[in-house]
């Protein structure tokens, strides 16, 4: 994509090129809505992008944020409703060119909605394995098309943040407008599965307010987290290896580690007592980052076989406190379902009740009379 010549044309200024797939469509006074719709969804202006980045949504200029998959499906649309209709009765010149810019157009949008997605993802990955100087660049390009997104917001908070760390001087206001996004973010991702968007968010919301001196909201989170047991070292991990003691706790990711290790510098900021430790355990020449409990021993790696005869690497305590693990329960297969019943004709069982519909049974036939 970095080569589609046409691509960063358009990225760096759209209108041109829009206005050139337009021009043979708008000449027909019919088509001329349909494409302002098309290029509504293509682009848009500075002025409405600072408008929708900062004004309530009432307040935003005429026009329609930007969205390619949308504009794609117009252009779809245009072409088979309006356009193939009328094959028969266009001139078959203009026609042609019609039908070409629609192609054009559609290449364009394609190319823009993927860009989109693989900047997006690749911002993703980045921020996961820990390489945040590469996600940086691709989140402040993806936050410039939309600054709502709470994904890409949050490069503004961390070029402020980086700033700060470079021994650059930001104001007051410009701390409390990243503290702000960040709180922004961290409300978008609460109770989704972004759990590492979520407590990255959270993070940088009191590790700002540290910068801003406000000590007493960080104290009071912290603790917090701390006497209700829900602090990110039981939130962000992955699923526990067979034998695995259960005051150790896997990272999900490079990401989830990074963030653990901030919150533990802001619980030395704040004087208080955290509720989790992170390790690091030799993995042959890695070592393996782990959440552990504050006051459990040291961890390390042992293979041990599972009841299948499988072969894990579970973290073990090195005083040899953890408990043998449980053996997996056998598997149980419930029998098969006894056969139904064979269900007596009415009348044939002593006080059995007629089917529905059925005739009455019989009565019992009279005594013969008695002989003398």
């Amino acid at each position: 994509l970095t080569a589609d010549v046409e691509l960063q044309s358009f990225k760096k200024d759209p209108k041109p090129i829009v206005d050139k797939y337009g021009e043979p469509i708008v000449a027909r006074a019919e088509y001329k809505k349909a494409w302002e719709e098309i290029a509504d969804l293509s682009w848009d202006t500075p002025e409405f992008i600072q408008a929708y980045a900062t004004l309530p949504k009432a307040n935003w200029p005429a026009g329609i944020k930007a969205d390619y998959y949308k504009a794609l499906t117009k252009v779809r649309e245009f072409r088979t409703k309006s356009v193939l209709p009328q094959k028969a009765v266009l001139d078959a010149t203009l026609f042609k060119n019609i039908n070409a810019s629609l192609d054009g157009m559609e290449r364009l949008l394609t190319a823009c909605a993927s860009d989109l997605t693989v900047n997006s993802r690749l911002a993703q990955y980045y921020r996961e394995s820990g390489q945040f100087e590469k996600a940086q660049p691709l989140l402040m390009e993806l936050y410039k098309f939309d600054p709502l997104n709470p994904d890409y917001a949050i490069a503004v908070v961390l070029v402020t943040k980086q700033a700060i760390q470079e021994g650059k001087v930001i104001s007051k206001d410009d701390l409390k407008k990243a503290r702000d996004i960040a709180i922004d973010v961290r409300n978008a991702k609460q109770g989704t599965t972004d759990k590492e968007g979520y407590w990255d968010a959270d993070c940088l919301v009191y590790e700002f307010s540290v910068m801003m001196g406000e000590m007493k909201v960080v104290v009071d989170r912290l603790a917090f987290l701390r006497r209700n047991k829900s602090d990110l070292s039981r939130d962000m991990v992955a699923p526990a290896v067979w034998g695995d003691d259960n005051r150790a706790r896997r990272p999900s990711n490079a990401q989830a580690a990074e963030i653990a290790k901030r919150y533990l510098v802001l619980h030395e900021k704040a004087g208080e007592k955290p509720s989790f430790r992170v390790d690091e355990v030799e993995s042959g020449a890695d070592k393996l980052t782990i959440f552990a409990d504050p006051d459990a021993p040291k961890f390390e790696l042992r293979v041990m076989k599972t009841p299948d005869d499988d072969d894990v690497t579970a973290l073990i305590a090195s005083d040899g406190s953890t408990p043998a693990p449980k053996a997996l329960p056998p598997v149980t297969v419930d029998p098969p379902p006894a056969p139904p019943a064979a269900t007596p004709a009415a009348g044939t069982t002593p006080g059995a009740t007629p089917a529905p519909g059925a005739a009455p049974a019989a009565p019992p036939a009279a005594p013969a009379p008695a002989t003398k």
